[in-house]
Parts: C-alpha cells; structure tokens; sequence
C-alpha cells in the first residue's frame, strides 16, 4: 500500500486497550481507492487489529480516521477520511465476524477521540435494540456508560458523544426496560435507551447516584449548592463571591486574579468543574479540593473573555473573544478540556496526527471555541505584557 493515511502515534487521548488487544484477520487482497474510486494501491498481505487502528500489508492505518465498516459477502469496505475506501477481500467466510470486530475497535478509538472517555471506571450497560436519539436517524444499539463526570453514548450508528452532568435535567424510567434522559445547554437534547430489560431501572439510579454525587462534592467543597459542574456563577448572584475566591484561589494565583478582577468589563463568573483528565502540575487553594476538582475564574474583558484556572491544573490562562455565557456553555459542553483548542491547525488536520484531531474535525464546541481563542498566557514574567497586549489588540 504505497498511498495511506500516515501512522498513528501512541500519544494522548486513546487509551492503552482501545481495539481489545491484537486480533489477527488473515491474508487479504487490499484495494486503496481514492476520492474518484480509481485504485491508488493495490497488493497482498496479513491484516489484523492492533491498538488503535488495523495492520494492513505492514501499514498501520488509524481507527480515527475510518469513517464507517461494513462486510459486502466477503469482502470488508472501510470509508476513509478525508476521502477514499479501502477494500479488503480473500477473508472468506471470517469477513462478517471480523468486521464486527474491527468497528467495534473502531467505535471505542473514536469514543475516546471524541472525548468520550471520562474521569474513573465507568459503569456499561448495553441499550441493544432501541435506542432513539433526538434528531434524524433510525434507533440504533448502543453502549451507555457512566462515568464520575459524564455520560457517554457510543451507538452502533454515528459519533459517540458525552453529557456531563452537570446539563442532566432529567433521567426517568420509560416502561419496562426503557431509560429517557434529558439535557440542556449548548447540546440540548436527549436521548432514549430501550431493549434495557431489568437492567433499565439500574441505569436510571445509577446515573442518579453518580450525578447527585458529583454535585454533593462540588456543594460541600464550596460551602453552597450554587456551583453546579461547570458553571461560572456570576458575583452579584453569589453572595459569598469574594469569601470563596478567597478560598479556591492558589497563592500562585492571587496577583493574576487581582489584575484580572481590576480589570473586568463584566460581572466575573466563579465555578467548579471535575476534570475528566489527569493534567500535569497541581496548584493547591486554602481548602483542600477533591480529587480532579478544579476551581476557575471567567472574567469578561470588553469583547474578550479570560479563563483562569483558580487551583487545580497549573494551566495557562486562556484568552477568547465572545461572550462569556456562550464561552462557558461551550466548555461545559467539552468539560474545560483544553488539549483540543491547542493544537495546530496542521496537527488538527493530519491524518494520523494527534489523536484528538477527530474532536477538532467533529464537535461543533471545539470549533466554536478553537475559532474564539486569541490568546494562550504562560504564567511568567511576561503575563501582564501579554494580557494587556491582547486587550489592545482586540480594542483596534
């Protein structure tokens, strides 16, 4: 295969495991055709499955970018991103069972790709014939799972994608095995789990226990039931602001709010959020944070927005221009993750490049949020020079 997709690197966001292990397929004729369906490679080799993405002829090729896996009587078809198929043939009477397999891989890839995977081990029900989510497309199986942070939802049709709780509105029982939740914010929505069996009620009160959780821990770290996960409450509707910016804010962290709060535009926002990934570097408040829990500070700045993590992750301070409801729904919507609004436009683009490119190319969040980021601030001497080199920017 002389024209591929690059190779994938083992870096961040796919987790060790993701394709269940190596799996091996057999000898194949492989086709390689490109975007006006003319080959582009032909040949003979072994495929099989690997972390992350196939083996074919000696070439690794990434489940991220796979559009879609279908058996054609012996013969598997992937569809490639940007453009183009892949044609496996020889596998005989295996090629239905081994392309189950290989999109079931290829499902939990993209999962993680698209931020799926959340803080701590979840819990996995399997929603298996009737699962209906608000939109156009027929009802598709599904796996749900339940993390310390979020919801996830991998259907066997279309992207995954995650709920933190903190957008829940509403979990309930449908009849007898059915499951229907709601969720509001930037992904409004919802969703309906059928084919559930006895395990429907399970769900629902674990899904309910996970999320009452999570804002129990917020509530008594704060000392009010105010800050729901993610959300920056503006000062003049908490009236303990001051008190808790006392409490949350690091000592490295007090002469960057000072200027940031001096120079506000608007009511600043204060919040809490569980971070679903483990970040290096830890800035410790007055009071002792669970763990993943972070505090941050959202300060509007004329037509700009700063975030600042309070304590938490020692992370830079993150510049946008828009408002700051909108800023703040869309990083609820991604749970204050910053490692997709960082990387390049080349690094989000390249096939086998970073593994959260797919997030970059597929949630509308990230993009929104990518496109309003005007500065990253390194936390240094040059901090100060840097803010207000961006505010004077922005004012032209």
């Amino acid at each position: 295969m002389t024209s591929r997709p690059s190779p994938t690197s083992g870096a961040r966001g796919i987790p060790a495991g993701a394709s269940g292990g190596a799996a091996r397929g057999g000898q194949v004729v492989y086709h390689l055709l490109g975007a006006d369906g003319r080959p582009t490679a032909v040949g003979e080799g072994e495929v099989r499955l690997v972390d992350g993405g196939i083996v074919v002829a000696g070439r690794r090729l990434s489940f991220l970018d796979v559009e879609s896996v279908r058996a054609e009587e012996d013969r598997i078809v992937l569809t490639l991103w940007p453009s183009g198929r892949l044609l496996l043939a020889g596998l005989g009477r295996g090629a239905p069972d081994f392309a189950a397999t290989l999109d079931a891989a290829r499902r939990r890839t993209r999962t993680a790709g698209l931020l799926g995977v959340g803080r701590g081990r979840p819990l996995e029900f399997a929603a298996e014939t009737d699962v209906t989510l608000e939109g156009p497309g027929e009802p598709t199986g599904a796996r749900v799972l339940l993390y310390d942070n979020q919801l996830t939802v991998e259907p066997l049709v279309g992207d995954a994608f995650q709920v933190p709780y903190g957008l829940l509105t509403r979990c309930t029982l449908v009849g007898p095995d059915a499951v229907e939740c709601r969720w509001g914010g930037v992904i409004e929505g919802g969703a309906r789990f059928g084919g559930l069996g006895r395990r429907a009620e399970a769900l629902c009160t674990a899904l309910e226990r996970r999320r009452s959780l999570l804002a129990r821990r917020i509530a008594d770290t704060a000392g009010s039931a105010a800050l729901a996960d993610g959300l920056g409450v503006p000062r003049l509707e908490f009236p303990h602001f001051e008190r808790l910016l006392d409490r949350l804010t690091a000592p490295e962290r007090t002469d960057q709010v000072d200027v940031l709060l001096g120079a506000a535009t608007g009511e600043p926002r204060l919040g809490m959020v569980l971070l679903p990934d483990r970040t290096p570097g830890t800035i410790v408040p007055p009071v002792r944070l669970p763990n993943g829990l972070a505090a941050f500070l959202l300060v509007p700045l004329g037509a700009l927005v700063a975030l600042e993590f309070l304590s938490g992750p020692s992370a830079t301070t993150y510049i946008f221009a828009g408002d700051v409801s909108a800023i703040n729904r869309d990083l609820r919507a991604i749970s204050f993750r910053r490692a997709p609004l960082a990387l390049t436009g080349h690094e989000s683009l390249l096939a086998g490049g970073d593994p959260l490119r797919l997030a970059v190319r597929r949630l509308a969040p990230v993009q929104r949020l990518r496109a309003a980021v005007r500065e990253r601030l390194i936390h240094n001497q040059a901090w100060l020079d840097c803010l207000l080199g961006a505010m004077a920017e922005q004012a032209r």
